[in-house]
């Protein structure tokens, strides 16, 4: 599976509400997490630095920040990639 195959199945489950939010998710999630594939061909997309982006820099995997609302990143998490609506994930997973 590539990265547009990923991103865009991401964004589909988000989009007609299958994916929960991560605040829903958190008693769920495991903390000793493996990456079992190749990071390069990962992306995560979240709405939250601390959360997400940052969980995915950890990782070492490429992050992708959903700022819909144009937000100022009052942290030093920084995100590989910002967007600002779905259609901006297209552009990135074609270029990858």
């Amino acid at each position: 599976m590539n990265k547009l195959w990923l991103s865009v199945m991401t964004a589909i489950l988000m989009t007609i509400g299958i994916m929960g939010s991560s605040i829903e998710a958190k008693a769920n999630m495991p903390t000793d997490v493996k990456l079992t594939t190749d990071p390069s061909r990962v992306l995560m997309i979240g709405d939250s630095l601390t959360s997400d982006i940052q969980g995915g820099n950890n990782f070492g995997i490429d992050t992708c920040w959903f700022n819909p609302t144009k937000k100022q990143n009052p942290t030093t998490i920084e995100p590989s990639y910002e967007i600002h609506s779905w259609n901006q994930l297209v552009e990135i997973v074609m270029h990858q």
